[in-house]
């Protein structure tokens, strides 16, 4: 997380992309970093996506809705009632 905040977008995708692989019991977390880093890259699409997956399992799903509603109010994208 530290390294997508401080602007090493690609480094840090690539660590939460290990971690996936490596650490499959962190794989909400890092679900919910990957769906930040996809949206500071404009590919909201696939930042939605991240944002289901990590809200399935991440240890803040409460913070993971609110950062993904965050998502589809900046796209003036129609949010999914739940």
């Amino acid at each position: 997380a530290i390294e997508i905040d401080t602007g090493g977008d690609d480094a840090g995708v690539a660590l939460l992309h290990r971690i996936l692989d490596e650490h499959p019991g962190e794989a909400g977390d890092a679900y919910h970093c990957l769906a930040i880093a996809a949206f500071r890259r404009g590919a909201y699409d696939q930042s939605l996506k991240y944002y289901e997956r990590a809200i399935e399992s991440c240890s803040d799903p409460q913070t993971a809705r609110w950062n993904r509603s965050s998502r589809y109010a900046a796209t003036n994208a129609p949010s999914p009632a739940r």
